[in-house]
């Protein structure tokens, strides 16, 4: 699993966004699940951005 904060200043443009969907699809075929949060989210409710965190951690480890 990786855990990805973003932020405007990396996520701006189309390019930017464009290169993280292709990276995520070709960690997804390796088996790696993606989780982006935005700065904004994180700082507004981190412990909302800990729950997905834990329940996809144990989904996956109950598989």
């Amino acid at each position: 699993m990786a855990v990805e904060l973003d932020g405007a200043a990396f996520h701006g443009s189309r390019k930017q966004r464009e290169r993280d969907l292709r990276r995520d699809t070709a960690l997804a075929a390796l088996g790696w699940v993606v989780l982006r949060f935005s700065y904004a989210r994180l700082m507004s409710d981190p412990e909302g951005c800990r729950r997905e965190i834990v329940a996809v951690v144990s989904a996956r480890l109950t598989r």
